[in-house]
């Protein structure tokens, strides 16, 4: 794994080849060991977009990832457009059985797939909060999606969802079982704050560390290497340049300063 140098931490002076006192080492840098795997960032995807679900009962997501692990198709349930939610059933008790939700939601499944942002979504793979109903296994099929990997599987007994299972194993779709050592992923928008401040009180503590050295304690700059000396030899030259140009008249006097 590649290595990149970091920060000087100030608990320790030493001195370097050019003689100089610097303090601190320096430390190897190393990447967060509890960032997210691709499989819990795109279910954690799915389940953010169950968030945006009307439904006062259930809340599903799903994400549709190619094989670049991009993300081509995001869903959630819910009514269809230009059905009100305010007016549609999301009940699914009442005697009179036009007015319970089934008739009329959307899957999650269904609005992934017609909200992609490609042609196609072929070789796919879909990330779902419940394992599909039969209904959404046949749009899975058809579009050519080659992956479900689900979070549960709670109504495995029910008739819709065995169907469903025939249908996704007769057509040969890989269905995988989502496995995390996360039981969750907290969103929190005050975090970037926290560790802007964090940063600052940091770097305050750091500067008031280095002001109680004694000056030839302080780190000093890196001399310079022959490649440094060129550029800044070049820069000096670029600034006397500059200033025969104002001597004689400025850059829109048009001409340049006769050397005497």
């Amino acid at each position: 794994m590649e290595k990149t140098e970091a920060t000087i931490v100030i608990n320790d002076i030493k001195n370097n080849s050019n003689g100089h006192e610097l303090i601190g080492k320096r430390q190897e840098s190393e990447k967060r060991k509890d960032y997210l795997s691709w499989d819990e960032y795109f279910m954690a995807v799915a389940f953010l977009s169950a968030q945006r679900s009307k439904d006062p009962r259930t809340q599903v997501g799903a994400c549709i990832v190619n094989g670049e692990n991009k993300i081509v198709g995001i869903g959630y349930n819910g009514m269809p457009i230009g059905c009100s939610d305010d007016v549609m059933p999301w009940g699914r008790d009442s005697e009179n059985i036009l007015e319970r939700k089934y008739f009329y939601v959307c899957h999650a499944e269904m609005n992934a797939i017609l909200n992609k942002n490609l042609v196609d979504v072929k070789n796919c793979r879909i990330y779902v909060a419940l394992f599909p109903c039969n209904e959404c296994a046949k749009l899975i099929v058809q579009s050519g999606i080659r992956e479900v990997i689900y979070c549960s599987d709670k109504y495995a007994m029910k008739p819709a969802f065995q169907a469903s299972r025939i249908l996704l194993n007769q057509a040969g779709i890989k269905l995988r079982k989502f496995e995390s050592q996360k039981q969750q992923v907290t969103i929190d928008f005050r975090s970037l704050e926290e560790q802007a401040d964090d940063n600052r009180e940091e770097e305050t503590k750091r500067h008031s560390e280095v002001q109680g050295l004694a000056p030839h304690q302080r780190p000093h700059p890196p001399p310079l290497t022959p490649h440094t000396q060129l550029q800044q030899s070049a820069a000096d030259t670029a600034d006397q340049m500059q200033g025969l140009c104002l001597s004689a008249g400025g850059p829109d006097s048009g001409g340049l300063a006769k050397l005497n």
